[in-house]
């Protein structure tokens, strides 16, 4: 029950998510609906308009950690640091970020938590956001999916890292997938809509509406 009941939390997380997408970039025939002033406040809502995982992105707290954990394992005289592992470091500081996130949470996934996350992942090099996000798909379970829907709605991410991410949550349980692909459904410029509404056309939960 405690499952369902998380699941379910997730429903308003996402669907403040849906409005933060649509008000950056709103597609044809779509009303865009208004966001409360005291969201719009939020240091949260300004993080997500301002996200972009292609661009450098400040330092989280997980990545200052690797830093600090290597400099105190470092001698005095070290020579400049490498440039690959520089990249090393912000794969590890994802890592465990994903590590941290393996047990179920208790009170759900906030928004800072699923900026947190995002901005993490953003500073993972090109070449190694696949696997990381593949490990992060392995390791997160079904109760903490908030987190794996923020890279999935973030619409600088590359169509097929977020192809992966709804492929996987297809994969949860019922109370935890199903408003993760209502919200996608929402908008028609999303990469996955097709596959959103086929699924829920097939389970009769598409109403009549102007596509």
């Amino acid at each position: 029950m405690k499952k369902v009941l998380v699941c379910f939390g997730l429903a308003g997380v996402l669907f403040s998510m849906w409005l933060i997408w649509n008000a950056l970039e709103p597609g044809d025939g779509l009303a865009v609906e208004v966001v409360s002033e005291d969201v719009m406040d939020s240091d949260v809502v300004r993080a997500a308009a301002d996200a972009d995982s292609r661009k450098p992105v400040k330092e989280t707290e997980a990545i200052k950690l690797g830093k600090e954990n290597a400099a105190n394992d470092s001698d005095d005289e070290t020579p400049a640091a490498d440039p690959a592992d520089e990249e090393a470091l912000r794969v590890e500081a994802f890592d465990a970020l994903t590590d941290q996130w393996m047990e179920p949470s208790k009170n759900g996934v906030s928004f800072d938590q699923v900026t947190d996350f995002l901005k993490t992942f953003g500073s993972v090099p090109e070449d190694s956001k696949t696997l990381c996000l593949q490990r992060a798909l392995n390791l997160i379970p079904d109760e903490n999916v908030t987190l794996l829907a923020g890279v999935l709605f973030d619409k600088s991410q590359e169509k097929e890292r977020m192809e992966l991410v709804f492929n996987d949550i297809l994969n949860r349980v019922e109370e935890c997938k199903m408003p993760i692909i209502r919200q996608v459904f929402k908008d028609t410029n999303h990469p996955c809509w097709s596959n959103a509404a086929w699924i829920l056309d097939a389970m009769g939960q598409v109403e009549s509406q102007t596509r």
